[in-house]
């Protein structure tokens, strides 16, 4: 946390602030009717420093000395009491923030308000209430209006109450986002009684999908933040499908990912011919295979605000005598047996065995069509090869920064001698 005060404006800075933070908090610190310190905690843009300034169409009233019921914070407050603040006679506060990151997505502003006295105390909690009304907006565009909240007075204590604005949708343009907060009153509460902001909460519009259940959005939609949460319970071959983009640089320390190219039918078997990623983005609504290096609970994190509506989305594949189709699932599949679905059991493609086998949601099965009404396919083997390689078959973990060499057929070479070798997809001459 930083601080700066200044004269009518006050400015505050974000800085190395935790990824796992989901709201921006505000509070507040006045020093006298025109100079305050703004406390600024959280938000989930690692590394991006967010400015901001306040500022209001009147003087701050100052709390008394010694009220204690918010320690180390204070108050914006209208220098204008209960009578005054009526319609046209508004208190408004004005908040800039900058350098906000334009994927950044609010849905919920909560404001925290108090009454205070003529002397600068906290008013209480067992009394009269006044009638507040607050008005949200963003620029010159009213977000939300709440009317009519009850804040009691006459009393000490130091009542404070949450006024929520939601659902509403707030980015920043351009790295910028203006919030306007609007405070009016209406009531018998004598004068004397003053109305502020002891804090203000922006909640960003995030979204965590859990494994097993199921995802049935029917839209696309933005997220500030886009997580899967999975728990991996070994480390063979597995099925995935997501509906939101990752980069594979942020998962390649801790998964093999291999994208499928095809089914290939030999004379005795079929196999799915898949390729090793090295490099780029795993995309929305494919199906993939991924193999954990560790097993365990595991938090997949989207590298866009995008997140893809549910759709079962399918590719097809054909060979001599089947046409295999892959299709992707957000919902959990309950007759895999009766339709013949194959699907990914320790590391192997199988076929169902029995009635009351299910595949739960983000994973992919295969469904195979034969073209003589004779099904004799039970298992399909599985060939993962390195990009610019052929039919390389991984049975087992390879370490990805030792150079792994094959020959130009494809077959792998554990000491390699003099000659041409393929080491991670390109030509290598060994001398």
């Amino acid at each position: 946390m930083r601080k700066f005060a200044f004269i009518l404006v006050s400015l505050f800075l974000i800085s190395g602030f935790a990824a796992a933070q989901e709201t921006l908090d505000l509070t507040f610190e006045k020093t006298s009717a025109t100079e305050a310190i703004v406390n600024v905690n959280g938000n989930s843009a690692e590394g991006t420093e967010i400015t901001a300034n306040v500022t209001a169409n009147y003087n701050w009233k100052s709390l008394s000395a010694n009220s204690e019921t918010f320690p180390g914070a204070s108050m914006l407050c209208p220098d204008k009491n209960t009578k005054e603040m009526t319609a046209g006679n508004e208190g408004v506060f004005t908040i800039t923030l900058s350098n906000v990151p334009n994927n950044l997505i609010f849905n919920k502003v909560v404001l925290e308000s108090a009454a205070i006295n003529g002397g600068g105390a906290f008013q209480g909690d067992n009394a009269n209430a006044q009638l507040v009304n607050f008005t949200l907006k963003k620029g010159e565009d009213i977000l939300a209006v709440v009317e009519d909240k009850a804040i009691k007075v006459n009393s000490a204590g130091g009542e404070k109450v949450e006024v929520e604005f939601s659902p509403i949708e707030i980015k920043a343009k351009d790295g910028t986002l203006t919030l306007t907060v609007i405070l009016s009153t209406e009531g018998e509460v004598a004068s004397g009684c003053f109305y502020g902001l002891t804090k203000v909460s922006l909640f960003e519009k995030t979204i965590e999908l859990i494994d097993g259940e199921e995802y049935t959005a029917t839209e696309d939609a933005e997220y500030s933040k886009i997580t899967y949460k999975r728990t991996f319970n070994h480390t063979e071959w597995q099925a995935l499908y997501v509906p939101f983009t990752m980069d594979y640089n942020e998962l390649k320390n801790d998964y093999y990912i291999a994208r499928i190219v095809q089914i290939i039918q030999n004379d005795d078997h079929m196999h799915v011919s898949a390729e090793l990623l090295e490099s780029g983005t795993i995309s929305a609504n494919r199906p993939y295979f991924i193999k954990p290096k560790t097993a365990g609970a595991k938090i997949f994190k989207a590298n866009s605000n995008l997140l893809k509506k549910a759709e079962k989305k399918a590719g097809a594949s054909s060979t001599m005598d089947y046409t295999a189709t892959f299709v992707g699932t957000y919902t959990t599949v309950t007759d895999m047996y009766e339709k013949n679905y194959f699907a990914l059991s320790n590391g192997n493609l199988m076929r169902a065995s029995h009635s009351g086998v299910t595949l739960s949601p983000f994973r992919w099965y295969l469904s195979i069509e034969t073209n003589d009404d004779i099904f004799t396919i039970n298992e399909i083997k599985m060939k993962i090869s390195r990009q610019g390689t052929t039919n390389i078959e991984i049975t087992e973990e390879v370490n990805l920064s030792t150079p792994v060499y094959y020959d130009l057929s494809g077959r792998k070479v554990e000491n390699p001698t003099r000659g041409i070798y393929i080491v991670n997809g390109k030509k290598v001459l060994v001398k």
